[in-house]
């Protein structure tokens, strides 16, 4: 190896060392949907990959014609803040008690900002990439923020509702908060219209509230 080149490969080497524990610190951080076939919930780290790839996915099988590049980087890094600020659940349970979903935006601002202080000069991409999908100015972004959250129900039916029943998710909850959220890629909304019609088929995929009766 040329002389001159050891300090800078050094200092490569120290740069990747650093990533690669930025990263396994990301993969660890654990969701609330269970994974199916398991006895534990999904990590960051899974559910990227696998909205990366379904992503690409999609946009082939259905023809959208949307950037594959843009689509696999905004997957990748949609969640990277969560690396330090943990997932947020839209909704309260005692016995998962996480941040405050209210504080969610504040406190992906902050880690935004510590990823861009840590990250900006020697991978510019990443944070760029995590600014573009924050925006949501183009197709992409909003493509991936919607599938994001398709996605998540569609593990949820695979794995038989699981989720939904452990964490007491009624189908009036689930429905109030998804709806809006596809609804910011027309395919996507149109996607989760048909899983809606397979959950008709299967009311105990969601927890279930029972009338309450006076007794006499």
């Amino acid at each position: 190896m040329d002389g001159s080149k050891v300090p800078e490969r050094r200092q490569e080497l120290a740069d990747l060392l650093e990533f690669v524990s930025f990263t396994n610190t990301f993969r660890r951080v654990e969701r609330l949907i269970w994974y199916k076939g398991l006895d534990r919930r999904e990590q960051d780290g899974e559910h990227s990959f696998q909205l990366a790839i379904v992503g690409w996915f999609v946009n082939e099988r259905c023809k959208l014609r949307l950037d594959t590049t843009k689509i696999i980087k905004y997957a990748l890094v949609h969640d990277l803040p969560e690396t330090y600020e943990g997932d947020s659940c839209w909704f309260e349970h005692p016995d998962y008690p996480q941040p405050a979903y209210v504080e969610k935006a504040a406190r992906e601002k902050k880690a935004r900002e510590r990823i861009s202080k840590d990250w900006g000069r020697r991978f510019p991409e990443l944070v760029q990439a995590l600014a573009a999908y924050t925006l949501q100015n183009d197709e992409e972004s909003r493509f991936v923020y919607a599938l994001d959250k398709l996605v998540s129900d569609l593990n949820v039916y695979e794995d038989e509702g699981r989720t939904n029943v452990q964490l007491g998710v009624t189908r009036e909850e689930q429905h109030t908060y998804k709806a809006p959220r596809v609804a910011k890629h027309k395919h996507i909304a149109a996607l989760y219209e048909e899983l809606l019609l397979l959950f008709d088929r299967h009311p105990e995929y969601f927890h279930q509230v029972l009338a309450a009766t006076a007794a006499e």
